[in-house]
C-alpha cells in the first residue's frame, strides 16, 4: 500500500513478548505468575499472529489475521474454541469498532471459559495491546534502507522515531515506563515526511508519547489485577558528534501522568507541558551553534 512499515517480524514479536513479560512481573522484578499458564499460552499465541494481517496491507490490518491463518495454515491447534480466543485477543490491538469506536479491548467478555479453563480475556488483550505499544524500539528501523535512502518518502519519520527510541524501560515498582530517545542534532533541525506531510522529530516523539500515555491510560483500565502504570518519562537527548558525546543542547524530559479531567483526544503535548520547544523552535536554537555532521 506505498509504506514502508518498521519492521513487524521475528524480532518485533520477541521484543512484544518481552514486554509483557516485564509488565508481568512483580515490584521487584521478580516473576510472579499474575495470569495463568494457560492465559500465557493463549497471551504468547495472540502477540505471535497479532500482525500477521499487514500481508495484505497496513489498513485493518488487524481484522486479516484469520484469513491469513488460514490461509498459511499457521499451526494452531484444532480446537475452534481456542482459536477464537487468540483471534479475538489478538484483533483487540489496533483498529475500531464500526469505524469509529476504538474501544476494542471493551467489546471483548471481561471473563471467559476456554477449553474448560476461565480466561481473563480483556486482561490479556490490555496487556497484548500495550506490550506492543511500547514495543517500537531502535531494533524496528531499516538503517540500511534509512542510510541508502532506499525507504518510501512518506514512511520516513516512523523510522527515525525507532531508530532514536534506543532504551525502553518498564519499571514496576515506580508503576511507569521509562523512554530514552537519542539522535544527531542534524536530525533535529530537518523535517521528515509521514505521509503527505513533513514533520520535526521532535515533535512527532512528542506525539507518539502522548499517544502511548493515552493507550496507557486505556489498556490499565482492564488490567488493575495484574498491571500497573501510572506514568510514562521521557528523555530525549540530542548530540551533535558522531558518537553520542556532545550534547548539541539540555536533554529534553518529560513526564505524562494523569491530570484533571480526562481530554478528548485533542490535546496536545503543550497542553500538558509548558515550555516544551516545539521541533521548529528546536531547530533554529541548534543552528545557531551547530558543526557540520562529518567534522
Amino acid at each position: 500500500d506505498g509504506v514502508m512499515l518498521t519492521r513487524h517480524g521475528g524480532r518485533h514479536v520477541n521484543t512484544v513478548v518481552r514486554r509483557a513479560r516485564d509488565l508481568l512481573m512483580d515490584e521487584e522484578n521478580h516473576w510472579n505468575p499474575r495470569i495463568s499458564p494457560y492465559e500465557g499460552y493463549l497471551l504468547l499465541m495472540a502477540i505471535y499472529v497479532h500482525d500477521i494481517g499487514n500481508l495484505k496491507g497496513r489498513a485493518k490490518h488487524e481484522k486479516g489475521i484469520a484469513s491469513i491463518i488460514e490461509e498459511l495454515e499457521v499451526p494452531l491447534r484444532e480446537e475452534t474454541v481456542e482459536n477464537k480466543a487468540i483471534i479475538q485477543i489478538a484483533q483487540a490491538h489496533g483498529g475500531t469498532i464500526n469505524g469509529t469506536n476504538r474501544d476494542t479491548i471493551g467489546q471483548l467478555a471481561s471473563t471467559d471459559t476456554v477449553s474448560g479453563f476461565p480466561v481473563r480475556m480483556q486482561a490479556l488483550a490490555a496487556v497484548m495491546r500495550f506490550a506492543d505499544e511500547i514495543a517500537d524500539d531502535s531494533s524496528r528501523s531499516e538503517r540500511i534502507l534509512m542510510k541508502t535512502s532506499q525507504l518510501p518518502e512518506q514512511s520516513q519519520v516512523y523510522h527515525q522515531y525507532a531508530k532514536a527510541l534506543h532504551s525502553v524501560t518498564v519499571l514496576r515498582s515506580q508503576h511507569a515506563i521509562d523512554l530514552h530517545f537519542l539522535f544527531h542534532s542534524s536530525d533535529a533541525i530537518q523535517k521528515f515526511y509521514k505521509g503527505d506531510r513533513s514533520v520535526y522529530l521532535v515533535d512527532e516523539i512528542y506525539s507518539r508519547t502522548l499517544k502511548m500515555y493515552r493507550e496507557c491510560e486505556y489498556c490499565m483500565r482492564f488490567t488493575y489485577d495484574q498491571v500497573r502504570i501510572d506514568t510514562i518519562s521521557v528523555k530525549i537527548v540530542i548530540h551533535k558528534d558522531n558518537y553520542g558525546i556532545i550534547q548539541a543542547i539540555e536533554p529534553i524530559g518529560y513526564r505524562l501522568a494523569a491530570h484533571g479531567y480526562p481530554d478528548d483526544g485533542d490535546e496536545s503535548i503543550h497542553d500538558r507541558m509548558d515550555g516544551l520547544m516545539t521541533g521548529s523552535a528546536l531547530a533554529g536554537k541548534i543552528q545557531e551553534g551547530e558543526v557540520p555532521r562529518d567534522s
